[in-house]
């Protein structure tokens, strides 16, 4: 079973809030939906809220010695180097895009540049792809 974590962009703050902190904003969101009174609008005030994948980008670094996790909203650049082919799609060995990842048709996804969405993520990551995270969509 993988982790659940989240991340809540501020755009206010411009700047990600990790696990204990996005959480404590996400219960209070909970609470003013509620109309309880006693929550605040986090998302009227420019919070995004996104989820953790359950991955790791293949990139090795001090900060990252087992790699950096990938979260909704991540771009990655995605290299493969065996190859891959399936019913619908033959790819190169060496072949590299960036893509953006999301939760699309409950699973996630990446969708490079031109729009193409490769809905199964994860199969990507057993099929030989490796990932790199190189930005966000809320800092570029």
């Amino acid at each position: 079973m993988r982790d659940i974590k989240v991340r809540m962009w501020s755009k206010i703050a411009n700047k990600f809030f990790y696990n204990r902190e996005a959480m404590l904003c996400l219960d209070q969101q909970n609470r003013f939906n509620d109309k309880d009174g006693t929550g605040h609008n986090h998302v009227g005030d420019g919070m995004v809220f996104e989820q953790y994948t359950g991955l790791k980008d293949s990139k090795r670094t001090k900060e990252f010695p087992e790699g950096q996790e990938i979260y909704d909203g991540d771009i990655l650049k995605i290299l493969n180097l065996e190859g891959y082919q399936d019913l619908f799609c033959t790819i190169e060995a060496g072949f590299e895009f960036e893509a953006t990842v999301s939760f699309e048709s409950f699973m996630w996804g990446v969708q490079d540049d031109e729009g193409i969405v490769y809905l199964e993520f994860f199969k990507l990551d057993d099929e030989g792809f490796k990932f790199e995270v190189i930005g966000n969509i809320h800092e570029g």
